[in-house]
């Protein structure tokens, strides 16, 4: 205020002395309001036109910081919401999984999760001393035609999909298109491809990661048989050791894409209604009702087999994608945080963990009560070396199931089942998940370590009803 007024003063003076001494004297002549506004305005007008510029430009200047602040935090809003829709659909794609309908296997020995009087799923359980010496390729051809044959009496459909081999053995694609093709004759199936889509299952890795992938690369996929077999036993000697015993396994599991619906009535025609061996109905109709085309979510599979396809095989389970160690340190202390890891990172893709928008660099800090973690079963193969650091792995993540009493350990119940080891991890994972109606953590110790998660359905839904008595069983 001292500054305007010294302004003011200032050039009062100065318009004063311009006004007495150097402007004409007619200036000063006239009415007193005139004169009073000739000698006080002229003073004043520039410091309240500087004033009212610099308050206009102080306004101005506001404004567009406003504006700035407003931009800038629509800006990072939107970043933000970028950032969440990208976090949530990386969640989506990790979160990715198939479901388990059905498995049909053959061991040496029917294991223990198998005993019940009503399982799921199909076993049949073949003496050791009847394999023993029979021969790889012997063996394993009787025990996939068996397996076969079982699937395709449940539902016909099941021979329209294709079937991949989880190994590294391209010479055991033969002996599954002899098992496939002696299994459709005996089932005296007519409506059927002329050859099997049987190939290795692609990729590296963990099999569920590899089998979701196939799924993700092929959107007209309905679902697959995932062939495991291995017979160590059929070309071995008696062994003394009873964990290294050498063992036969051959098991067919079904997978498929979660949320696989069958057509509406309204498109399936009345010859498609029918079966395709009613005697009424005439020989083109059953082959154009049979017709072989691509459809979405169902390839190659017919439409009159769909619907039967779905009753028959209700979801049992729901495999998620696993999590790898690799190189697992030897020190206890890091293999352990190496498996909390992991064991953390497997219970997240199976939605049973959130995953932080912004993750943290910072250890995480163990469980709280609230975070206790319900498992059901373990399914694993850890040895002295490995046992140790997972139960310190589980206990850090809010487990307190016992990897001993609470678990199988499929090395020392099953003995060596060769390539179908993970196979035998995975059904049985899958199968105690849909009978504990609990999740089932299965972990594979090998060069590398692989942790995944098996799931019922839904946690908040009954049940799943129990399949009748399998005839394998019943043989048995």
């Amino acid at each position: 205020m001292a500054f305007y007024l010294l302004c003011i003063a200032i050039i009062a003076a100065l318009w004063w002395a311009a006004l007495w001494l150097v402007l004409p004297i007619e200036w000063l002549q006239g009415a007193l309001p005139s004169f009073i506004a000739v000698h006080v305005v002229p003073p004043f007008l520039p410091v309240v036109v500087w004033w009212t510029g610099k308050r206009v430009w102080a306004w101005r200047k506001e404004k567009a910081k406003e504006r700035a602040e407003k931009k800038e935090a629509a800006e990072k809003e939107a970043a933000q919401e970028a950032a969440k829709a990208a976090h949530r659909e990386a969640l989506e794609r990790r979160r990715a999984h198939v479901e388990f309908r059905a498995i049909w296997a053959e061991f040496g020995n029917t294991p223990k999760w198998a005993d019940k009087e009503k399982e799921p799923c199909l076993f049949r359980d073949l003496p050791p001393e009847v394999l023993q010496g029979t021969g790889l390729e012997a063996a394993l051809t009787f025990s996939l035609q068996l397996v076969f044959s079982a699937a395709f009496a449940k539902a016909k459909a099941a021979v329209w999909l294709p079937v991949r081999l989880a190994s590294n053995h391209p010479e055991l694609l033969e002996i599954t298109a002899q098992a496939w093709h002696r299994a459709v004759a005996e089932n005296k199936i007519e409506h059927s491809p002329e050859q099997p889509d049987y190939s290795l299952l692609p990729g590296e890795g963990a099999i569920q990661d590899r089998v979701i992938a196939l799924f993700e690369n092929d959107p007209n996929l309905p679902a697959v048989i995932l062939v495991g077999m291995d017979s160590p036993l059929a070309d071995s000697k008696p062994s003394q050791v009873f964990n290294t015993k050498p063992d036969h396994a051959v098991a067919a599991l079904l997978l498929s894409r979660p949320g696989l619906i069958a057509p509406n009535e309204a498109q399936i025609t009345a010859s498609q209604r029918r079966e395709a061996n009613d005697p009424m109905e005439t020989y083109w109709e059953r082959e154009q009702a049979y017709s072989v085309g691509t459809s979405p979510q169902w390839g190659k599979v017919p439409i009159p087999l769909q619907p039967i396809f779905l009753q028959n095989f209700p979801p049992i389970a729901v495999l998620h994608r696993a999590s790898a160690v690799r190189n697992p340190a030897t020190k206890p202390s890091a293999l352990t945080q190496q498996i909390t890891k992991a064991t953390q990172e497997a219970l997240i893709s199976a939605g049973l963990r959130e995953l932080p928008f912004e993750e943290q660099k910072t250890e995480q800090a163990k469980p709280k009560e609230s975070e206790f973690l319900d498992l059901g079963w373990i399914v694993h193969t850890a040895n002295r070396e490995y046992l140790g650091p997972l139960i310190s792995a589980l206990r850090d993540v809010g487990c307190e199931l016992d990897p001993i009493a609470e678990a199988s350990n499929v090395l020392m119940e099953h003995g060596d089942v060769g390539e179908a080891r993970s196979m035998l991890m995975l059904a049985e994972s899958l199968i105690r998940a849909a009978q504990l109606q609990k999740p089932v953590l299965v972990a594979e110790f090998n060069e590398d370590i692989s942790i995944g998660i098996a799931l019922p359905p839904d946690p908040k839904k009954p049940p799943v009803a129990e399949m009748p008595t399998s005839q394998f069983q019943k043989a048995a």
